[in-house]
């Protein structure tokens, strides 16, 4: 491999130990960071020096190492939700150096065929490199620097080099490089759920329109059956006040037939099946119009969304969803209680509320206990925001899980029970509202998600 193709090997490859290394320090601390790299720079290194300096080597087909250095400063904001003696802290730096070469690893090793990586070490103060010539990057960051170093063997690598094959898949791996990086696992995720929810939504549709057609024509029926009872009642009554005027103004005894009629009549419980029958006319027509309401909210949660803004109703979109979750609120023997204090119509993009609003409550549903959940949702406006908050008397959460449980694929959840999807794409579809969703919880009393989302101008 000559000089060039041996410098831009370690350039690509630095550059997405970088970008890993950035995005695994933020999922493991719940941290946003804001970093912002450096140049790629290749170098002869002799010594680096720093607080913290974490290595990790790779072996197999070629020879190397990851490198990176950050301050006590750096480490200790970091990760201070974790602990904060060094014992802590090195242990942290360690299981994110095993993420980010985890992952560096798997691109490199696409190249080269396998490789495994050592057990991870922390080094306080310096470490000599004899000249070694390695890939640099230097992320700036609010808390401070990561300085990652890649070192890959140039002799094991010259070997691998003269396969042909080897070269083509390096060609290939590095030319997909850079779409492969704007690709964040979120919006992976995203993307996998997002397909799911339209097939949900097609689902629904199907369902909204078999469950229709029937409905309307028993609703026909019933208001046909209700006006044939009233016929037949009025029949029957004047038929009865015709028999007794008869019965009265002739000899009883020569209607023995009629006794036989009122026995009959007392036996059949012809005056309570009269009556009856328009209560049992009267549920049929309640449990139509609740069919009725669970049809119209699977047509509105079905529709698929353009991403244009429209006027919506909070509180009908958030009753919309009760409707369709009621089998399960009500398996569970959940109470909800909804408290909207004069929220008007809205503009908002018609992306995904919905779906929050379905991921929140089925949440809290899992939360609770059965026949003691408690789930209040209240909405209202303040400082020209939408504020909505979702609060359950369940579990709760542990405050290490309340900083990660918006990273994709993150649960708490049995196996099986839980993609790890929910929230993430929830704060996801809040974000793309310009709006922002908290998280307060307390294990044994309960959670609460708030919502605040900016009230667009009238256009």
């Amino acid at each position: 491999m000559n000089e060039l193709n041996f410098k831009s090997t370690l350039e690509s490859n630095a550059q997405f130990f970088a970008d890993a290394a950035l995005n695994y320090f933020e999922i493991f601390s719940g941290k946003k960071l804001n970093g912002n790299y450096g140049e790629v720079v290749v170098k002869k290194v002799s010594k680096i020096q720093s607080d913290k300096i974490l290595s990790i080597s790779y072996l197999g087909m070629v020879f190397g190492e990851y490198i990176i250095s950050v301050s006590n400063k750096f480490s200790n904001q970091v990760f201070a939700d974790f602990g904060e003696d060094n014992e802590t802290i090195e242990g942290c730096l360690k299981e994110v150096l095993n993420m980010i070469s985890g992952k560096s690893i798997s691109h490199l090793g696409n190249s080269y065929q396998k490789l495994t990586i050592t057990a991870p070490k922390v080094i306080n103060g310096s470490l000599a490199l004899a000249d070694l010539e390695l890939g640099c990057v230097v992320i700036q960051t609010d808390f401070g620097e990561i300085n990652c170093y890649i070192y890959i063997d140039r002799m094991k690598l010259d070997l691998v080099s003269s396969y042909n094959e080897t070269i083509d898949i390096l060609k290939e791996t590095n030319t997909q490089l850079g779409d492969a990086n704007k690709k964040l696992q979120e919006q992976q995720a995203q993307l996998v759920h997002q397909e799911k929810m339209a097939s949900l939504g097609i689902l629904a549709a199907g369902v909204a329109h078999e469950i229709n057609n029937p409905l309307t024509y028993i609703s026909g029926n019933i208001e046909l059956l209700t006006s044939y009872v009233e016929a037949m009642k009025s029949i029957i009554n004047l038929y009865e006040r015709l028999t007794q005027n008869i019965v009265e103004s002739v000899s009883v005894k020569k209607f023995i037939d009629y006794e036989e009629f009122n026995q009959v009549k007392e036996k059949e419980k012809i005056q309570f099946i009269i009556q009856d029958t328009a209560k049992i006319i009267e549920e049929s027509r309640i449990g139509i119009e609740k069919i009725s309401k669970i049809v119209l909210a699977l047509k509105k949660f079905s529709k698929f969304e353009d991403g244009k803004s429209k006027s919506i109703n909070i509180a009908d979109e958030i009753n919309d969803v009760i409707t369709i979750l009621n089998s399960e609120i009500q398996n569970k023997g959940c109470q909800v209680k909804i408290n909207f204090t004069k929220l008007p119509k809205l503009s908002f993009q018609s992306f995904g509320l919905t779906q929050v609003f379905t991921n929140l409550i089925i949440n809290s549903l899992d939360a609770v206990k059965k026949n003691e959940g408690l789930i209040n949702i209240e909405g209202f406006t303040e400082n020209n925001d939408l504020v909505l908050k979702f609060k359950d008397n369940g579990a709760g959460i542990s405050p290490e899980n309340q900083t990660k449980i918006f990273n994709p694929f993150f649960t708490t959840k049995n196996v099986g029970e839980g993609t790890g999807l929910g929230l993430a794409i929830s704060h996801g579809i809040i974000e793309r509202h310009n709006g922002k969703i908290q998280v307060m919880s307390e294990l044994g009393k309960g959670t609460e998600f708030k919502i605040q989302i900016p009230i667009p101008s009238p256009q």
